[in-house]
Parts: C-alpha cells; structure tokens; sequence
C-alpha cells in the first residue's frame, strides 16, 4: 500500500496499480523512498490525479474521462507530465472521435490534427499600479539574490499559520519571476 500526497491531497493505492506503466515517471517516483511521513510528495494537479488513479485502477476499456472539454485538455497535460502515453493516446483518440475498444491500435503520430490541444493562456489583466509594483519590486534590490533563510521561515510560518503543506515565497517582475522559499 502506497500513500500519496498530491498538491495536497492525499490519495493511497497499491504499488502494482501505481507502477503498471513502467516507463513512466509516476513509476520511477513511487520506486524511490518515502517521505519522512511516510508517503510520497508528487507536486501535480489533485484534480486530474483522481482521474489518473481512476486510469490505472479501471484500465482503458472501462475508464471514464472528464465530461468538459477542459478538465479533459487538464487531465492530458497531467498524464503528459506522469508519462502515461497510454492515457495519453486514449485521450487524443476520444477526442478525435475514434474508437477506444480494446485492440484498436493507438494512433503514433502525436502532431496530427485530431490532438486535443490546451486553450492559449491570454494572462491575467495588468492591474493599473502594475508600473509602481516593478518599480517597488526594484527598489527593494533583492531580485537577483540567493534565497534566504528568512524566506524559508517566513514560508514556514505561513504554512505552519494556514495549515498547508505548501507554500512559496515568490517575487514577480515584468519578464521573470523569482522563488526565495519553498
């Protein structure tokens, strides 16, 4: 039995199920030790992961994708990230209208136009006192700096404060941005 932590959710499972692609990296992951808790940290989207495990658990036959085109366009970028291509190719198939039955060869070309593609991310609105942020930001000269020990207390206490497994410490300019804790 396995116990995972994903982006701060807390899934458990078997070994054999979370292994039965080899290749993938969810694989390598779970092959290494624990965390000191016991479980394993996997820095990814709890959302989709349910949808992962639902993957491994049910296999291709009997496995049902999110309903939304976008939770789906999620999941695919998830499954991506674990190197899960069967789910990968279940997903471009789905998407493109083919059938999933068993024995159906995955389609190998993963540049073809029926290949579910994420939505362009258009950003967020520039806030009106976004000239006066960068001008601050600069000002406080510690962009180009090392993390510091003070981040990572403050990090600590916000995350002891809050109850979160994770929190960053994260400086945003106009074209780059800096993490001085985790």
């Amino acid at each position: 039995r396995v116990e995972l932590n994903v982006g701060g959710r807390r899934f458990n499972s078997f070994r054999h199920v979370l292994s039965k692609y080899p290749s993938s990296e969810l694989a390598s992951w779970i092959s290494g030790w624990p965390d000191e808790n016991g479980s394993y940290f996997i820095d990814r989207d709890p959302q989709s992961f349910v949808f992962v495990l639902s993957f491994l658990h049910d296999g291709p036959e009997r496995f049902m994708p999110p309903e939304h085109a976008r939770d789906r366009v999620s999941l695919r970028r998830e499954a991506t990230q674990l190197g899960i291509q069967e789910l990968v190719l279940l997903l471009d198939r789905k998407s493109a209208g083919q059938p999933e039955a068993v024995g159906v060869p995955p389609r190998a070309d993963l540049s073809s136009p029926g290949r579910l593609e994420p939505p362009t991310y258009v950003g967020a609105p520039i806030p009106s006192n976004e000239a006066e942020r960068i001008e601050l930001l600069h000002s406080l000269d510690i962009l180009y700096t090392s993390p510091g020990h003070h981040y990572d207390c403050i990090a600590n206490i916000v995350a002891a404060l809050l109850d979160m497994p994770i929190v960053l410490v994260s400086l945003v300019s106009s074209g780059e941005q800096w993490f001085k804790a985790k």
